[in-house]
């Protein structure tokens, strides 16, 4: 709005004939130009700019929290044992065979932290 009220007074003077209008346009050029700038600035550019810096900042915090793989320890012999059987009945859960209901909700919770921070 501010852009088409600028443009609305400055546009008459660039086209003026009259006397004193070869001052005038030599005011009034730059002062669109810097308006029309400063337009596509503040919806093209800023934004572009502010998205890049916020993913930046996002990815680096997000970096910082995840560990590394070689610090995560391996599963004992048993976890790897109860994690198979786990996946094993969770297998069978959703295809409909007979150890469909010995699943433990506290084992498919403890693998699927695991595995995240595994990275696998």
């Amino acid at each position: 709005m501010t852009l088409v009220t600028m443009f609305v007074g400055l546009i008459p003077i660039m086209w003026a004939t009259g006397t004193g209008s070869d001052v005038w346009k030599r005011i009034a050029a730059p002062m669109v130009g810097g308006i029309f700038t400063s337009f596509v600035l503040e919806l093209v550019v800023y934004p572009a700019i502010y998205e890049i810096w916020k993913w930046h900042f996002e990815m680096k915090r997000a970096r910082a929290e995840t560990q590394p793989a070689s610090l995560v320890a391996l599963p004992s012999p048993e976890e790897a044992a109860a994690g198979e059987r786990t996946y094993k009945a969770l297998h069978e859960k959703v295809m409909g065979g007979p150890h469909a209901e010995q699943v433990n909700p506290e084992l498919v919770n403890f693998l699927g932290r695991s595995s995240v921070r595994a990275g696998r």
